[in-house]
């Protein structure tokens, strides 16, 4: 009964000063899109990179004269390698047959050749976990640790630069959330400090017919959460109609190999939502730290 009592009059109050937090929610919104949007690019990203990872092709180059029984106990020693999905064998007069198709216009540099070079070898798909390099060279470790595996190649070098990516755009993530998140207590406590201004004569009449701080605060700090929910509220439909005009306008799916972005999760978004909450409480909290005599 009190909650409800208070969050009238923090009702109340935000009518009353219309402007100060009409001003104060489309600041905080616009802060919370520019933060929502990065943490969009930033879970679609990651997203379209783990897709790749889960599918890492590892060559696996033989020694010659293996015949067809060392091929086939290769075969099953490799299937057998934690984290590898597939197995299948590419000849070398196959492998010559798909380099020469690469080269396209230039195939006729190989007819100079009076042997084939390539080597037998086997093509596996293999899982990285998300910026799991390490993984995946353990993996490759124990593929060449396979007798008659010669050499192993997977693009190591491909996998450490998206490993340091996704890393690199967890700290600007993180960075950038918390310079927000200061700037969004920053402006509902000059907002809240404004309206405790305009009423101090009211609040110290409150406290001369024995109003307890409480009474006289919680309007407030409701004020405060309401200012930041309302914000990152009206922050998400923003994103989700820009989102939805950019996923059906655009054939995103055929930029981004058949991945198509998905909005923000529920684990985010949730979250979000409270920290909006608990921005404005914090705001107001600084502001009657400011107020000491209001």
């Amino acid at each position: 009964m009190r909650l409800r009592f208070h969050f009238r009059r923090a009702v109340r109050d935000i009518r009353a000063n219309a402007f100060l937090h009409t001003l104060a929610v489309v600041t905080i919104c616009l802060v919370f899109v520019l933060a929502g949007s990065f943490a969009l690019v930033f879970v679609n990203v990651r997203e379209l990179i783990r897709s790749q990872h889960e599918n890492v092709r590892v060559m696996a180059y033989l020694a010659p004269g293996l015949g067809k029984d060392g091929q086939a106990r290769i075969a099953r020693e490799l299937g057998r390698v934690p984290g590898v999905r597939s197995v299948s064998f590419i000849s070398r007069d196959q492998a010559l047959e798909i380099l020469a198709a690469e080269l396209d216009g230039q195939a006729d540099l190989l007819k100079g050749l009076k042997s084939n070079p390539l080597p037998d070898a086997f093509e596996l798909v293999a899982d990285a976990r998300e910026g799991d390099s390490e993984a995946m060279a353990e993996t490759a470790t124990r593929i060449q640790a396979v007798p008659g595996v010669t050499e192993v190649n997977y693009g190591q070098a491909w996998l450490d630069r998206f490993a340091f990516f996704i890393e690199l755009s967890r700290m600007i993530a993180i960075a950038l959330a918390c310079l927000l998140v200061v700037a969004s207590v920053s402006i509902t406590s000059n907002t809240i400090r404004l309206v405790l201004y305009n009423r101090r004569a009211e609040i110290h009449v409150m406290r001369l017919v024995g109003a307890t701080e409480m009474f006289i605060r919680a309007p407030f700090y409701m004020e405060g959460a309401l200012q930041g929910l309302v914000g990152s509220v009206l922050a998400l439909g923003i994103l989700f109609a820009g989102y939805e005009g950019v996923v059906k306008g655009a054939d995103t799916g055929f930029f981004l190999g058949g991945f198509t972005p998905s909005f923000l999760p529920l684990s985010v978004c949730a979250p979000g939502l409270l920290v909006s909450a608990f921005v404005g409480w914090m705001g107001c909290y600084l502001s009657f730290r400011q107020f000491k005599d209001v």
